[in-house]
C-alpha cells in the first residue's frame, strides 16, 4: 500500500508506537449488501453498521505491483454458523463488487479518517464446513482483471445471433471464401449482371 492515498491522520497513526487496525469488508450479494468488520463488536462507520466478528475476517497478503495494481487476494470469513452455509452459497454472485477498507482506530475505538480503500470483484468461493461452523474463502480480483481476460468472438452469423438475435448482418459471411472480390477494378464482363 503506497502512501499516495493515505490521509495525514492515518500516516500519523502508522508512525505512532501503538497500532490498532480494523478491516471493513463490503460485498454485494443477491439478498443485498453485506457489511463485515474485524472487530469483536458491531461498528457504525460511513453510515453503515458493520457486523463485528473478531476473527471472522482475515485477508491474505496483498501484493501491489510497480504499476500500483493488485492482482488478487483471498478474503476469509471464519466461524460462519453451519446453518448459514446454504444462505451464503445461494447469495454470493461471481463478479459482484467487493470493497475493502483498511483503517485504524484510536484509543477511544473511533475510526480514524479515511481508511484505505481497495475495490475488486468476487471471483470464486470455497467453503470448508464443520459442526462448529464454516470457513468461507472468497477470491477477490482487481477490477482490471476482467479487462485482461481474452474475449473470444467469431465473425460468424451464429456468434452474432447469440448476442443480437434476428440481426442478419453476418448471414452471408460464410459465402465470402467462395466469392471473387474485384477490388479497385471492374469485374470481367461475364460476371456482370
Amino acid at each position: 500500500m503506497a502512501t499516495r492515498d493515505l490521509t495525514a491522520a492515518v500516516i500519523t497513526e502508522l508512525t505512532s508506537g501503538s497500532l490498532s487496525m480494523i478491516l471493513f469488508v463490503h460485498t454485494a450479494w443477491t439478498s443485498g449488501d453485506v457489511y463485515f468488520c474485524s472487530r469483536t463488536h458491531d461498528v457504525v462507520w460511513d453510515g453503515q453498521t458493520w457486523i463485528g466478528g473478531g476473527n471472522i475476517v482475515s485477508i491474505s497478503d496483498i501484493k501491489e505491483s510497480a504499476e500500483h495494481t493488485v492482482s488478487e487476494f483471498t478474503l476469509t470469513l471464519n466461524g460462519v454458523p453451519a446453518g448459514n452455509r446454504a444462505l451464503v452459497e445461494s447469495n454470493v454472485i461471481r463478479g459482484s463488487a467487493v470493497k475493502i477498507h483498511v483503517g485504524f482506530v484510536d484509543a477511544n475505538d473511533a475510526v480514524i479518517a479515511d481508511p484505505y480503500l481497495f475495490e475488486g470483484m468476487l471471483d470464486a468461493v470455497t467453503m470448508v464446513g464443520s459442526s462448529q461452523g464454516s470457513s468461507i474463502s472468497i477470491k477477490v480480483e482487481d477490477l482490471d482483471a476482467d479487462f485482461k481476460r481474452p474475449r473470444i468472438r467469431r465473425y460468424t452469423d451464429v456468434d452474432h445471433q447469440s448476442e443480437f438475435a434476428g440481426d442478419d448482418f453476418f448471414q452471408d459471411m460464410g459465402n465470402i471464401p467462395n466469392d471473387k472480390i474485384y477490388f479497385g477494378k471492374a469485374p470481367p464482363k461475364e460476371t456482370r449482371k
